[in-house]
């Protein structure tokens, strides 16, 4: 199956997944239709479908987006030595221009920023480059119109940045210096069957873990979250009902695979390390907020095309 044609038939999947879990949420949490309204009018992933035909889609009017909820990651990859350096450097910049971070609870491989700017995370994610053939994550433009619309009804923005094993001083000299650490870059493979011409999928960027390490109080239970259910349920739980989070990741350009025997996975083979991210937004930023919304004219990939 090809990427383009996986990524519609994931959408598909994960809409009835999300939709299943939201009609959860609104029971556990004692909500109604009434009180909050149907959270999505129209999704940003809706441009991996799409229900007509251009030709009777030529009087469409501008759409209204809503971004709560959502959550997505850089999968797909290019070896763009001149992109992949421009997003190193960008995120080491960025990362350096907050404050010292701290190391996370739950992990050593892990530091954490907490209530940053969103002015910050914006400019960050309006200047970080991806392929356009990551069409769930090409969406960030129209992401970063609808924050700048809505930021008063959402917290400042926690930040995550994972590694693999215990964090350690950076040496003198070091390219990847983080206040003073080198946080070492993750594993992350090439995922053959998705994978086309010099469009590279590693699969899954974020281990569920990621989205819970700006998280201090965490008990053995806790621990155990996977599913985004229990996520976005713990998050809420622990104050973090509002904070949207963006996890950040140096992948090494030379990851192999555990298993090299395997014909699903191969190494990644890049000429420089690869920063990846996930951008994880509240579902229920404000139950008195109807509808948060941004107009924005319709960006529909066609399945035609």
């Amino acid at each position: 199956m090809e990427y383009d044609a996986y990524e519609r038939f994931q959408f598909l999947s994960q809409l009835d997944y999300e939709l299943r879990a939201n009609l959860a949420e609104y029971s556990e949490r004692n909500l109604t239709p009434i009180e909050v309204a149907p959270k999505i009018k129209n999704s940003p992933d809706y441009q991996l479908v799409k229900i007509t035909s251009v030709n009777k889609m030529q009087s469409a009017i501008s759409a209204e987006f809503n971004f709560s909820g959502f959550n997505s990651q850089t999968i797909y990859f290019k070896d763009d030595t001149e992109q992949l350096v421009h997003n190193f450097r960008l995120t080491k910049k960025f990362l350096n221009s907050l404050g010292a971070p701290q190391k996370s609870a739950l992990s050593d491989s892990k530091l954490v920023w907490k209530e940053v700017d969103s002015v910050q995370v914006e400019k960050f994610l309006q200047e970080y480059q991806v392929i356009s053939e990551d069409i769930r994550m090409a969406t960030i433009n129209n992401l970063i119109e609808w924050l700048k619309e809505n930021n008063h009804t959402i917290n400042d923005w926690n930040i995550v940045l994972s590694s693999k094993g215990r964090i350690e001083f950076a040496d003198v000299g070091s390219d990847w210096n983080i206040h003073g650490y080198n946080p070492k870059g993750v594993t992350r493979t090439k995922l053959v069957s998705n994978s086309k011409g010099e469009i590279v999928s590693i699969g899954v960027l974020r281990q569920p873990d990621d989205l819970i390490a700006d998280i201090e109080d965490l008990n053995y239970e806790d621990k155990k979250a996977v599913k985004m259910e229990e996520i976005r349920s713990l998050r809420d739980s622990k104050g973090f009902g509002k904070t949207p989070l963006l996890v950040i990741y140096r992948i090494d350009k030379d990851s192999e695979p555990a298993n090299k025997s395997s014909n699903r996975r191969e190494k990644l083979n890049f000429s420089h390390d690869i920063i990846g991210i996930n951008i994880l937004i509240p579902s229920f930023i404000d139950v008195s907020t109807k509808n948060i919304t941004t107009q924005l004219m319709p960006l529909i990939k066609s399945i035609d095309d």
